[in-house]
């Protein structure tokens, strides 16, 4: 087993987060042209006049900066990966 943060060899970048219901969300990208991919664990947001739900993923690439509404409780993953 691996004690400690799983080496993943690539400039990537892993947000977990728990937000409340009814709360503005927004991430920066750490690094510019970056990818996103947003899951959302449990709960539901609404993000560029959509809703998505628990276990929905969504890719995004042309945005500098993500900014989504909470509709339920929510745990959210993020990741940042370069862009090939």
């Amino acid at each position: 087993a691996i004690d400690g943060p799983l080496p993943i060899n690539q400039n990537a970048y892993a947000s977990l987060g728990d937000y409340k219901m009814d709360t503005s969300v927004r991430y920066k990208h750490y690094q510019r042209g970056n990818l996103l991919y947003l899951f959302i664990i449990e709960g539901e947001v609404f993000l560029d006049q959509e809703t998505f739900k628990r276990r929905d993923g969504i890719g995004i690439s042309e945005s500098a900066e993500l900014t989504l509404q909470t509709m339920q409780d929510c745990q959210l993953l993020l990741l940042e990966v370069p862009h090939a």
